[in-house]
């Protein structure tokens, strides 16, 4: 979901840039347990293009500690077509995006996490949930746009 940015078209289809909520959910077994509820944000300066029926598009994400920046295929809002972007299971050029990303993210607060996952198109409830997704991570732009700092762990002496 684009939070600002401009639009424009040409002969080769509609193209916008700038910065644009990503929404991450960790992921889990779907046959053995529950969606998990909790989602995490970042917000990247991304590009998306219309490709058919799509606009496609990649953010990049530079861990501490890794020497290349990740890079995440996205596709509509959200980066997954409304639905969050599942960690262990995106895939970039080196292979999956370390799970230990999901720690760097900004926790999403409960209340809109709820109104994203109890949203329906049909009842007119998904885009007032997008409307407060969307004017909370514009007040927190700055956090959104920082991965987390992740404490190492201190082994413990003995």
């Amino acid at each position: 979901m684009f939070l600002s940015g401009t639009t424009w078209d040409t002969d080769s289809g509609q193209h916008a840039k700038g910065n644009f909520l990503l929404v991450f959910q960790q992921s889990w077994d779907s046959g053995k347990e529950p969606s998990p509820r909790e989602l995490r944000c970042l917000v990247r300066n991304v590009r998306l293009d219309q490709l058919g029926n799509f606009m496609m598009g990649h953010a990049e994400v530079k861990l501490p500690e890794e020497a290349d920046k990740l890079r995440i295929s996205l596709s509509g809002a959200f980066g997954n077509d409304g639905l969050p972007l599942e960690v262990t299971k995106l895939e970039h050029g080196l292979g999956k995006i370390p799970s230990r990303l999901w720690a760097m993210l900004t926790p999403m607060p409960a209340e809109f996490s709820e109104r994203y996952w109890c949203s329906n198109r049909e009842d007119g409830t998904e885009a007032a949930a997008h409307k407060y997704i969307k004017s909370w991570a514009r007040k927190n732009l700055a956090m959104l746009r920082r991965l987390r700092v992740v404490a190492a762990k201190v082994p413990a002496s003995s």
